[in-house]
């Protein structure tokens, strides 16, 4: 009987230390899986970080490239508007101005050239549009509204008259000149203002 007793007994130990040693087995068989699951993780976790890190360097590069441009573009556009304006607010003066040609032949030419200064001007400005503001078109616009008025309204009066008239026209050109006075010099050092901005060259 006692001897039965000790092989049921040895059997249990034995049993028991079986399921403990199966227990160990699969917990360590489960850390290990889950420790190699975790490394996975961090791995795929790790390679789509850089991927982000990639693209969000592609992405910011091609933004930096895109400023760049268009920054260079606006500034090319400006460069030629605002030679465009300088050259016309300088024919619209020796038009108009006290000291313009008393020729005939010249007054005709240079209010001729005027006139074309202007379509020119316009022309510069439709094309530089699309790199500027609302707020720098209206400028701009202001100044071209100031000096068109008048040498147009000038060079049709001169289509009106002969060569030996022309002496009667004074009182024209110089309300003329008056109205460009009255308008453009302020509109253009605001726009000139507006164009440091745009340009990052506004003193401080």
């Amino acid at each position: 009987m006692l001897e039965i007793i000790k092989l049921l007994g040895g059997a249990t130990v034995l049993i028991g230390a079986a399921g403990w040693l199966a227990t160990k087995f699969i917990e360590n068989r489960l850390n290990r899986e889950i420790e190699a699951y975790k490394a996975r993780l961090k791995a795929e976790s790790d390679t789509e970080i850089e991927n982000l890190k990639s693209r969000l360097q592609v992405a910011a590069k091609e933004r930096e490239i895109a400023v760049s441009w268009l920054h260079q573009k606006r500034a090319t556009a400006i460069e030629s508007l605002y030679s465009s304006l300088a050259d016309l607010q300088h024919a619209a003066r020796v038009v108009l101005d006290t000291l313009s040609p008393r020729n005939p032949a010249d007054i005709r030419k240079f209010s001729s050239e005027a006139v074309k200064k202007l379509h020119q001007t316009y022309g510069a400005y439709l094309k530089a549009k699309i790199f500027l503001s609302p707020l720098t078109c209206e400028k701009i616009e202001k100044v071209l509204r100031g000096i068109q008025g008048s040498v147009v309204m000038y060079d049709l009066y001169l289509g009106n008259y002969d060569d030996h008239e022309l002496n009667t026209l004074t009182d024209v050109k110089d309300i003329a000149w008056k109205d460009i006075q009255a308008v453009v010099p302020a509109a253009l050092e605001e726009l000139e203002s507006e164009f440091r901005l745009v340009l990052g060259v506004e003193n401080s």
